[in-house]
């Protein structure tokens, strides 16, 4: 008899597990939709609260309107694009995780060659340092970076990490195009500096928190191939045994 008491115990931690489980039961998608509209919502607005703090459309009142359009719209497709790769390939699950990363190597390149487009296309104002377009980009971005990890938390078990660099990269270049709207300056190191470098932050801050948060609890980082939690053993349990001896 007591080689049935190891059975009968993990039948009281599997009761002891569902009763749990049921006490604390998960939201429907219905109300998950709508929780993590609301923490978007109040992200972006957050972030164009600290835009127009930070002086809004002021710094860039004395560059012509034609430009100021042109480089933000033209930009704005671009974070629209890299949305929608981020969208297609990593929700519900990541499908395309090379597609994934080269996106967010591709995205700073491209914001440096958009900006340098325009430079000489209008006389650019004396350069006042990086600092202000540093820190604008970089805290319009975290702000939804925090709220989209928070409302996708525990969903990815493959590539937490490279789900969480496009997130991080599409917040961090529709920050950019706020930069655009803000800074008048085109040449070509101060957009390397100032609105390139923030994206690449912005990114490798995505990888970071999705390696930690987006994570689905019991896997380790490797992913589904190298399970944090064994798996059960093939051995013939005690009341088999014990059966087969009767």
């Amino acid at each position: 008899m007591s080689s049935i008491q190891p059975a009968s115990a993990s039948l009281d931690l599997k009761a002891r597990i569902l009763a749990a489980a049921a006490a604390a039961p998960s939201p429907t998608r219905r109300q998950g939709r709508r929780a993590t509209r609301i923490v978007l919502a109040g992200a972006i607005a957050a972030g164009l609260a600290f835009f127009e703090l930070a002086g809004g459309l002021a710094h860039s009142r004395d560059r012509p309107l034609v430009f100021t359009v042109r480089l933000a719209d033209g930009w704005a497709l671009a974070s629209a694009a890299l949305t929608w790769v981020a969208a297609r390939f990593g929700t519900p699950l990541v499908r395309g995780a090379e597609v994934l990363r080269a996106a967010c190597i591709a995205a700073p390149a491209a914001l440096v060659l958009w900006i340098a487009h325009f430079h000489g296309a209008y006389p650019d104002p004396p350069d006042v340092g990086s600092w202000a377009c540093i820190v604008t980009s970089l805290a319009c971005s975290s702000f939804a970076l925090a709220g989209i990890v928070w409302a996708r938390r525990e969903s990815e078990a493959r590539h937490p990490a490279t789900l969480g660099a496009a997130f991080g990269a599409a917040c961090g270049a529709w920050a950019g195009v706020l930069g655009l709207l803000q800074c008048p300056q085109t040449e070509p190191r101060h957009a390397l500096v100032a609105h390139a470098l923030p994206l690449v932050v912005t990114t490798l801050a995505g990888a970071l928190a999705g390696g930690r948060v987006l994570a689905i609890r019991g896997y380790r980082r490797g992913g589904l191939r190298r399970p944090s939690i064994r798996a059960p053993s093939s051995a013939p349990s005690p009341v088999s045994t014990t059966m087969g001896r009767m």
